[in-house]
């Protein structure tokens, strides 16, 4: 069995002539990074692996998970920037086995589109869309990380933020 948490970074402060890549998180953005992590802490979520996009909105997302980290394994990239859904499906299927329960943050569409596609069903709360630091935990019948494909994911957890979510399955 393999968990796939799906994080699209937080709130970030408008353009004004910034490079959108450089983009930092705004004062909502970090309340809602500290308020994902105390949700991490509290569920006793244990990442194995991170893939993190190497926009600084997404590594200021994930900085107030790091100290619950129980493992060195994080890639930030800027090949994660901007990737679409099937870019996504493809380094989650490049995932080291090692692993069992990976997160990834990255950025919408891309990172809605997979939660769609990824979930055998598709929560009624994401119909209006997927807002900023919404995270949705996928646990997938499989072994390996090269044999995810659309459709198998079965969500255990979804937290958005100003949401008290429920306790994830199996926790």
């Amino acid at each position: 069995m393999k968990t796939l948490y799906l994080l699209r970074h937080a709130h970030a402060i408008e353009g004004a002539g910034i490079p959108d890549i450089d983009r930092p998180l705004s004062a909502q953005g970090q309340a809602e990074a500290q308020s994902l992590a105390a949700y991490v802490k509290n569920a006793g979520i244990a990442f194995d692996f991170v893939m993190c996009s190497g926009a600084l909105r997404t590594q200021e997302t994930f900085e107030p998970l790091r100290s619950l980290l129980r493992t060195q394994e994080i890639e930030i990239a800027s090949d994660f920037y901007g990737l679409s859904e099937e870019g996504i499906l493809e380094v989650v299927q490049g995932i080291p086995e090692t692993a069992t329960c990976a997160l990834y943050i990255g950025h919408n569409p891309g990172v809605a589109f997979s939660m769609f596609r990824l979930s055998q069903t598709f929560p009624a709360a994401l119909e209006e869309g997927v807002a900023p630091a919404t995270c949705m935990g996928l646990q997938f019948p499989c072994e390996r990380w090269a044999d995810i494909r659309w459709g198998m994911g079965q969500m255990v957890t979804l937290f958005q933020p100003g949401q008290v979510p429920p306790a994830p399955k199996g926790s």
